[in-house]
């Protein structure tokens, strides 16, 4: 037993070895091959070759190891395999002729068969996707089936144009039509909505089983026939090649192949193989090359140009004119692809080594293996692994390809498409940008940037970010609460996005303003005869001074300002007993808090100035100057209409206050330094003028300078 495995070893790197030969054999023998008769081949994306076998599952060969999947050690439901189709992002599709459909990507398998989906039957026959992604699927003999996504529409001779139900072979073109051959009912075209129908009552193709359709660059149809040779259409014109106007030795056709120079290779049913280039015909079959079997049921060909020939009877023959090239096949392993590559990331790259000896360069693709622009890495070891750092490239569609320099046209492509993608700089949420009044204690958030792990938060009192009040880049969520700012500050704030290892451009530099918080707990009372003291809380740390509002009439009106960090007032000019009603806010240099409570006091008696004019007089303005109101005071000898008029220095009205029926004694106006249109007026020198009417018409007419300063 030992000297059998080891003879079966020495055989296979015998085969491996030999660069030169034209052709190698793969059977039961030597190799891990489960059965010599294979009916379908295929290569995938990154090299490897799987061969459905009759009766014994599916075989993966990626140049040095032999996998088997069968009903027994995976989720295959059949192991009768008779077509195997690789999609763009290296998914295997699995025609088989007992378990319907099923679809490998490497790990997971999913099947469709009649148990469990619309497919009207278990033989699949054929297999194709379009260039919209809908899958194509042609049964043995219940028709044809369109899956697009998950939904499953079926065409047979009862509800379309269809000849017959057994659909052999499906091919889509570059413009959108589906190609389906049928046994018995010729060639059909379909467009999605027109069926045409191409056999020998209506065509120049002679036969109608069709059992093979591929599609050149020319975009002619090569059509294998059975009994009928091959058939070349172009424009609807057809061109029949068979036994007796070329070398071909059987018309019975099962498979046609096309490699890069759009020479075709033809699979025949007990012949051998055929090559077709130009107006040159080769015929290889067990007499005259290492064909192992002349039963040809598939042909594959792969990025070296070895032909993959599945034999009915003698395994997979394998055929280079330049010498077969195995063992140097290099199978890319990572990045698979379900990878997404941050840019400016640290990325892994693993690949098989094979043979091949010297370096290797790495090249990337963004537009889904059609180009390798972009060089990783140039000239490394070929010691199956480098780190990278992911290029600024975004795009969905990448892939990988390890590429020998000592052995050109030797390389490796990554399974399927993986993504390049961009960390997104996070943006706001909560307080939105330029938000007032915000409380001084709040949380601030933003959402998740797109592949971001953690954030780091600055927070400072000016836009520059010189003094930080707050620095955090240990953020796992999209919050942050903030405590202890001071009322009445504009604070600013930025997010950056961290990764491993890179991070995010600084979002916006985002800046709301804390609330100014009201005085409150006003307190009034009587001060003396003539004098109110007022008391209040002060609640912020922003304020310049606050603003004392004594009601007049209906209104409030400004009387005087104090410092910043005041909490007492006296009101020291009344002249009439009364009640009197305040009020506080807070200002600063730009913008007021919310007024206090209000609160009032009342005076009984007054001390009444000694040797009280007994005329009228306008007495000075207090403060004087002043900022923001002043306080102006007269005295009326008798009952009065009084009219106060502000102008500017050039003579233009500003204000002006109207009183009726004033009483005699002494009487006061407050002006808050607004015009009539309740608008600041500018710093400057005012003319105070009173107009005074007594009941008896006597006149009084007297100017005052006042001085607005800011």
């Amino acid at each position: 037993m030992k000297k059998t495995v080891i003879s079966f070893f020495i055989l296979l790197s015998n085969l491996l070895l030999c660069q030169s030969a034209q052709w190698v054999t793969f059977n039961t023998i030597n190799s891990r091959l489960p059965n010599r008769s294979i009916y379908s081949v295929a290569v995938d994306k990154q090299g490897v070759k799987w061969f459905g076998t009759d009766g014994s599952g599916l075989v993966k060969f990626d140049g040095t190891q032999w996998s088997t999947y069968n009903s027994a050690n995976s989720n295959l439901k059949c192991n009768l395999i008779r077509v195997i189709y690789v999609d763009e992002d290296n998914n295997k599709w699995i025609g088989t002729t007992c378990g319907g459909l099923h679809k490998f990507d490497g790990t997971n398998w999913t099947n469709w068969d009649t148990s469990n989906s619309k497919l009207p039957s278990q033989w699949v026959a054929s297999f194709v996707i379009d260039r919209k992604g809908v899958k194509w699927i042609g049964t043995g003999d219940k028709g044809l089936v369109k899956m697009d996504g998950d939904s499953m529409t079926i065409y047979n001779t009862t509800n379309s144009p269809l000849p017959v139900n057994n659909i052999y072979a499906l091919a889509a073109d570059t413009l959108g039509n589906l190609w389906i051959g049928t046994n018995g009912g010729g060639t059909v075209k379909y467009d999605g909505t027109t069926w045409i129908n191409f056999n020998k009552h209506n065509s120049g193709l002679h036969c109608n089983a069709s059992l093979a359709i591929a599609i050149d660059n020319n975009n002619d149809k090569w059509i294998g026939s059975y009994t009928c040779g091959v058939f070349k259409m172009h424009d609807y014109i057809f061109t029949e090649y068979d036994s007796t106007n070329t070398p071909l030795p059987d018309n019975w056709v099962y498979s046609v192949t096309i490699d890069k120079k759009q020479a075709k290779w033809i699979g025949l049913d007990s012949a051998g193989v055929a090559k077709f280039e130009g107006s040159q015909w080769t015929v290889y079959d067990t007499a005259n090359s290492g064909l192992a079997d002349k039963h040809v049921r598939s042909i594959a060909i792969d990025e070296l140009g070895n032909k993959w020939i599945a034999t009915y009877l003698g395994g997979v023959s394998v055929f280079n004119e330049n010498g077969v090239n195995i063992s140097s096949l290099i199978v890319v392993s990572l990045p698979s692809s379900t990878t997404n590559w941050i840019a400016g990331s640290r990325q892994r790259i693993s690949w098989s080594t094979g043979s091949i000896t010297g370096n290797v360069n790495i090249k990337l693709s963004t537009d889904g293996g059609a180009s390798f622009p972009v060089n990783l890495i140039t000239n490394t070891p070929n010691d199956g692994g480098e780190n990278v750092i992911a290029p600024d490239i975004i795009s969905p569609s990448c892939m990988i390809r390890i590429e020998s320099i000592s052995e050109p046209g030797i390389s490796g492509i990554s399974s399927g498409k993986f993504r390049i993608v961009k960390m997104a700089v996070p943006a706001q949420l909560k307080p939105l940008d330029k938000a007032l009044d915000q409380p001084v204690a709040l949380t601030l958030s933003w959402n998740k940037g797109a592949w971001c792990e953690k954030y780091k938060l600055v927070l400072a009192s000016d836009s520059l970010f010189v003094n930080p009040v707050l620095q955090d880049s240990s953020l796992t969520d999209t919050v942050k609460k903030i405590t202890g700012l001071n009322d009445f500050r504009k604070y600013y704030w930025k997010i950056q996005g961290l990764g491993s290892g890179i991070r995010t451009q600084w979002s916006p530099a985002w800046n709301f303003t804390t609330i100014f918080n009201a005085p409150d707990n006003l307190k009034a009372a009587a001060f003396g005869k003539n004098s109110i003291k007022l008391t209040w809380k002060d609640n912020s740390s922003s304020e310049t001074g606050y603003l004392i509002e004594r009601k007049s009439g209906t209104v409030f009106a400004a009387i005087d300002t104090t410092l910043a960090n005041a909490t007492s007032y006296i009101d020291s000019i009344l002249k009439i007993p009364g009640n009197y009603e305040y009020r506080v806010k807070a200002i600063a240099k730009d913008g007021a808090s919310a007024y206090s409570n209000s609160a009032s006091a009342t005076v009984t008696a007054v001390n009444t100035p000694s040797g009280a004019p007994s005329d009228f007089v306008l007495d000075h303005n207090y403060p004087n100057p002043f900022n923001p109101a002043t306080t102006i005071r007269y005295f009326l000898p008798e009952q009065s209409d009084v009219k106060l008029i502000i102008y500017d220095i050039q003579g233009m009205v500003i204000r002006s206050f109207d009183f009726h029926s004033q009483s005699a004694g002494y009487q006061y106006a407050v002006w808050d330094g607004k015009n009539s249109n309740n608008e600041q007026a500018s710093s400057g020198t005012y003319i105070c003028r009173l107009k005074a009417v007594t009941v008896n018409g006597k006149l009084y007419d007297k100017n005052l300078k006042i001085m607005l300063l800011k």
